[in-house]
């Protein structure tokens, strides 16, 4: 009883060593959509509301790619949570070197950080073309794996 105890601890600490469940999107965008009549363009970019996991201890970036040619580029979601005793998540959203830099503890300039919330909303400018990542974290819970369902889309003006 006592090694799997041992075990257990070991295997629930080295989660966030062994366990990197990533859903890595890393491709150009595709040739943009008509712009609407009554404003910006809306681009899905994941997840289209099909729930995913996140691991205890762990994190997954659920969109990664490039923005060029659009004026007024944002990033926009909406997502919640569930699982554990607090049904919740954290957002990260920046360059892809900023948000695995964050992810790993280390220090980052990420353009956006949720605090660990069930369900939220976000609308981040981008300060111009390049690449970006959206990750979900959930370093925090050592036991607890959650749920999240999102939508995440790329908001913007097509370039004239």
């Amino acid at each position: 009883m006592k090694r799997f105890l041992v075990f257990l601890v070991f295997l629930v600490s080295a989660a966030p060593v062994f366990a990197h469940p990533t859903h890595h999107k890393k491709q150009a965008r595709p040739a943009p959509p008509a712009q609407s009549a009554s404003g910006p363009v809306y681009e899905p970019l994941c997840c289209d509301g099909q729930p995913f996991a996140v691991e205890a201890g762990s994190w997954v970036i659920a969109w990664q790619g490039e923005v060029n040619d659009v004026q007024d580029p944002h990033l926009v979601g909406s997502y919640s949570a569930s699982g554990g005793a607090g049904n919740d998540i954290v957002v990260m959203i920046g360059t892809p070197i900023d948000v695995q830099n964050a992810l790993s503890g280390h220090p980052a300039q990420l353009l956006y950080q949720s605090a660990k919330l069930t369900a939220g909303m976000f609308d981040v400018p981008l300060p111009g073309p390049g690449p970006y990542a959206i990750a979900f974290t959930n370093r925090f819970s050592l036991v607890s794996a959650k749920l999240v369902t999102a939508d995440l889309a790329l908001a913007y003006t097509p370039a004239q």
